[in-house]
């Protein structure tokens, strides 16, 4: 029995993702089939597409997409264990993007058909449906209050009973724009710098051109793998225009707001973001201790290099009689017999050793 579920595990994934798929298929067939679905639908391509030259736009759409594909958090470094070693990554990585487009496109013409309802069923203006929380906030007030919060404060038992008090909305704000502000943008640019500098781009590069066969793959793949030089300004460059538009009394848009609130927010970016530095500095202080090399400063050298290439092994094609061996091999127990040499490779252990039969 245990050797059926795990042997089936993966049939949980036709579950997953075939069902969701199904349920958002047929809300797009019921909302498109409602009427004033295509209201709010004119109303945003009928947009001021001068909105693209501000950074702001650029800063958010880098928002949507790193939480979209929930990159550096590693979900595709996960799922990537698991394929072969022959497997063509790049066709993967392309497909990876057709298919995400296409399911953010169904997902937007779903959300803005039940939005166009909800507009021409209560004559909503389209500058207030488009606000965030506009229809939550008045779809809340049909609700029983009391009802919804006792059922969300039993399920999520003591976690969820300071946001269901009347500090929760200041509360679930206050995490959620503080941890937006700093914590998944300073990961990235973390986790690209060690890939592109510390690793080396060209080096990855390499190693999943031996991992593709198709050549022209691995023309198209080799320039991407060089654009990692200069991806890790991109989170930079937002966390600077992030910090540079910041406002305290833009995230809560509460005049009564006290100062302690943004202490905490800042407490609560800064607490995440502290295993980082803290691994960082405890490599960087065991390898100065410890690591290899005589001098302080060729230790320290060593804790900005990757040993994932030295560490990984590598087999030496090593013939298995050595030339000493004679063209011949006579039975063990002939009187005249002579003992055949040959090599042992061991991978495990990295070396030669001659041995005896």
């Amino acid at each position: 029995m245990d050797a059926y579920i795990w042997n089936s595990r993966h049939l949980v994934c036709y579950f997953t993702f075939i069902i969701p798929l199904l349920l958002l298929l047929t809300l797009l067939v019921k909302s498109l089939s409602s009427n004033g679905a295509n209201h709010l639908l004119q109303d945003v391509f009928e947009t001021d597409w001068n909105v693209l030259l501000k950074v702001e736009t650029w800063v958010q759409a880098f928002a949507q997409s790193l939480y979209g594909t929930g990159l550096c958090f590693g979900a595709y470094i996960t799922l990537g264990s698991f394929n072969k070693r022959n497997n063509n990554v790049f066709g993967d990585g392309l497909l990876i993007i057709v298919i995400h487009t296409a399911l953010s496109a169904l997902g937007f013409v779903t959300l803005s058909a039940m939005l166009g309802i909800f507009k021409s069923k209560f004559s909503i203006p389209s500058s207030v449906v488009l606000t965030d929380d506009a229809i939550g906030d008045s779809a809340s007030k049909f609700f029983p209050r009391f009802g919804i919060s006792f059922a969300t404060c039993c399920i999520g038992f003591v976690a969820s009973l300071g946001y269901a008090s009347q500090a929760g909305f200041y509360a679930s704000q206050l995490m959620m724009k503080f941890i937006d502000l700093l914590c998944p943008w300073t990961l990235l640019a973390f986790e690209l710098f060690a890939v592109a500098w510390l690793y080396c781009a060209h080096l990855l590069a390499r190693d999943t051109s031996r991992l593709i066969s198709n050549k022209p793959s691995k023309f198209l793949l080799f320039p991407f793998f060089e654009l990692l030089y200069i991806l890790p300004a991109v989170p930079v460059f937002i966390i600077v225009i992030k910090m540079w538009n910041y406002n305290f009394r833009d995230i809560l848009k509460d005049n009564q707001a006290s100062p302690w609130m943004e202490l905490v927010g800042w407490s609560v970016s800064t607490v995440i973001l502290l295993p980082i530095i803290i691994g960082m500095l405890y490599c960087t202080v065991k390898t100065c201790i410890h690591g290899p090399g005589f001098t302080v400063w060729e230790k320290f050298k060593y804790t900005i290099l990757s040993p994932m290439r030295y560490e990984v092994p590598k087999i030496v094609s090593v013939p298995r009689y050595s030339s000493t061996a004679p063209g011949y091999v006579l039975l063990p127990h002939a009187p005249l017999a002579e003992p055949e040499q040959f090599n042992d490779i061991y991978s495990d252990r990295q070396q030669t050793r001659v041995s005896k039969i």
